[in-house]
Protein backbone atom coordinates (compact mmCIF):
# COMPACT_ATOMS: atom_id res chain seq x y z
CA UNK A 1 0.00 0.00 0.00
CA UNK A 2 1.13 3.74 -0.77
CA UNK A 3 0.71 4.88 2.69
CA UNK A 4 2.91 1.99 4.31
CA UNK A 5 5.68 2.82 1.39
CA UNK A 6 5.37 6.49 1.82
CA UNK A 7 5.93 5.85 6.07
CA UNK A 8 9.25 3.68 5.34
CA UNK A 9 10.58 6.26 3.04
CA UNK A 10 10.09 9.04 5.87
CA UNK A 11 11.53 6.53 8.18
CA UNK A 12 14.72 6.10 6.38
CA UNK A 13 14.93 10.07 6.80
CA UNK A 14 14.11 10.14 10.04
CA UNK A 15 17.14 7.92 10.55
CA UNK A 16 19.16 10.47 9.10
CA UNK A 17 17.93 13.49 9.95
CA UNK A 18 18.17 11.04 13.61
CA UNK A 19 22.37 10.79 13.23
CA UNK A 20 23.25 14.22 12.22
CA UNK A 21 20.97 15.44 15.20
CA UNK A 22 19.16 17.85 12.95
CA UNK A 23 15.99 18.70 15.64
CA UNK A 24 13.65 20.28 12.87
CA UNK A 25 13.84 18.11 10.05
CA UNK A 26 13.04 15.23 12.60
CA UNK A 27 10.22 16.86 13.62
CA UNK A 28 8.97 17.82 9.91
CA UNK A 29 9.61 14.05 8.98
CA UNK A 30 7.51 12.79 12.02
CA UNK A 31 4.65 15.39 11.25
CA UNK A 32 4.56 13.92 7.07
CA UNK A 33 4.45 10.89 8.82
CA UNK A 34 1.51 11.52 11.26
CA UNK A 35 -0.05 13.34 8.32
CA UNK A 36 0.00 9.79 5.82
CA UNK A 37 -1.04 7.93 9.00
CA UNK A 38 -3.66 10.24 9.25
CA UNK A 39 -5.10 10.41 6.13
CA UNK A 40 -4.97 6.61 5.64
CA UNK A 41 -7.25 6.52 8.66
CA UNK A 42 -4.97 4.85 11.28
CA UNK A 43 -5.12 7.29 13.80
CA UNK A 44 -3.63 5.63 16.20
CA UNK A 45 0.18 5.46 14.69
CA UNK A 46 -0.90 8.95 13.63
CA UNK A 47 -0.89 9.87 17.32
CA UNK A 48 2.13 8.33 18.31
CA UNK A 49 4.17 9.94 15.84
CA UNK A 50 2.71 13.18 16.87
CA UNK A 51 3.91 12.74 20.19
CA UNK A 52 7.21 12.05 19.13
CA UNK A 53 7.67 15.25 17.46
CA UNK A 54 6.46 17.34 20.31
CA UNK A 55 9.04 15.23 22.35
CA UNK A 56 11.10 16.80 19.74
CA UNK A 57 10.64 20.11 19.49
CA UNK A 58 11.82 22.62 21.96
CA UNK A 59 8.63 24.69 23.59
CA UNK A 60 9.72 27.84 21.50
CA UNK A 61 9.56 26.67 18.20
CA UNK A 62 6.74 27.85 15.98
CA UNK A 63 5.94 24.58 14.54
CA UNK A 64 4.56 23.62 17.63
CA UNK A 65 1.33 24.98 17.27
CA UNK A 66 0.30 23.75 14.40
CA UNK A 67 1.23 20.05 15.66
CA UNK A 68 -0.69 20.40 19.04
CA UNK A 69 -3.82 21.51 16.65
CA UNK A 70 -3.37 17.96 15.09
CA UNK A 71 -2.98 16.17 17.98
CA UNK A 72 -6.07 17.63 19.18
CA UNK A 73 -7.89 17.19 15.82
CA UNK A 74 -6.49 13.63 16.34
CA UNK A 75 -7.91 13.18 19.94
CA UNK A 76 -10.97 14.22 19.29
CA UNK A 77 -11.34 11.47 15.98
CA UNK A 78 -10.47 9.01 18.33
CA UNK A 79 -12.70 9.96 20.90
CA UNK A 80 -10.37 11.26 23.57
CA UNK A 81 -12.23 14.72 24.27
CA UNK A 82 -9.78 14.94 27.43
CA UNK A 83 -6.62 14.62 25.50
CA UNK A 84 -7.68 16.64 22.66
CA UNK A 85 -8.76 19.86 25.32
CA UNK A 86 -5.54 18.96 26.68
CA UNK A 87 -4.06 19.86 23.04
CA UNK A 88 -5.78 22.63 22.77
CA UNK A 89 -5.11 24.17 26.12
CA UNK A 90 -1.27 23.80 24.99
CA UNK A 91 -2.31 25.30 21.48
CA UNK A 92 -4.03 27.96 22.89
CA UNK A 93 -1.63 28.71 25.68
CA UNK A 94 0.27 32.62 25.56
CA UNK A 95 3.52 30.68 24.93
CA UNK A 96 2.10 29.47 21.63
CA UNK A 97 -0.39 32.28 20.83
CA UNK A 98 0.98 35.77 22.20
CA UNK A 99 -1.92 37.64 20.44
CA UNK A 100 -4.69 37.44 22.29
CA UNK A 101 -6.83 38.52 19.50
CA UNK A 102 -6.01 35.66 17.39
CA UNK A 103 -5.53 33.50 20.45
CA UNK A 104 -9.39 34.14 20.98
CA UNK A 105 -10.74 33.42 17.66
CA UNK A 106 -8.92 30.01 17.38
CA UNK A 107 -10.52 29.38 21.14
CA UNK A 108 -14.00 30.46 19.39
CA UNK A 109 -13.31 27.38 16.89
CA UNK A 110 -11.97 24.70 19.51
CA UNK A 111 -15.38 25.46 21.42
CA UNK A 112 -17.28 25.23 17.94
CA UNK A 113 -15.36 22.08 17.22
CA UNK A 114 -15.32 20.24 20.79
CA UNK A 115 -19.77 21.28 20.51
CA UNK A 116 -19.77 19.34 17.29
CA UNK A 117 -18.35 16.61 19.44
CA UNK A 118 -20.92 16.39 22.63
CA UNK A 119 -17.85 17.79 24.44
CA UNK A 120 -19.69 20.37 25.98
CA UNK A 121 -18.85 21.50 29.39
CA UNK A 122 -14.90 22.01 27.79
CA UNK A 123 -16.63 23.83 24.81
CA UNK A 124 -18.33 26.72 27.11
CA UNK A 125 -15.16 27.34 28.79
CA UNK A 126 -13.06 27.76 25.72
CA UNK A 127 -16.12 29.69 24.17
CA UNK A 128 -15.91 31.76 27.72
CA UNK A 129 -12.89 32.45 27.48
CA UNK A 130 -12.84 33.90 23.89
CA UNK A 131 -15.77 36.21 24.43
CA UNK A 132 -13.80 37.55 27.35
CA UNK A 133 -10.82 38.35 25.44
CA UNK A 134 -13.53 40.07 23.15
CA UNK A 135 -15.62 42.37 25.79
CA UNK A 136 -11.78 43.40 27.31
CA UNK A 137 -10.95 44.69 23.66
CA UNK A 138 -14.28 46.19 22.67
CA UNK A 139 -14.12 48.06 26.23
CA UNK A 140 -10.52 50.00 25.14
CA UNK A 141 -12.52 50.96 22.13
Amino acid sequence: NKTDVGVRRLREALAVFRRHRSVYWQARVLTNIASAYERAGDLQDSMKAVKQALAVLPASDASRRELLSTGGRIALNLNQPSKAVEFYRSETSATCMPNRRERAWRMATIGAMLSDKGVVYDAIQFFTEASSVFVKERMRR
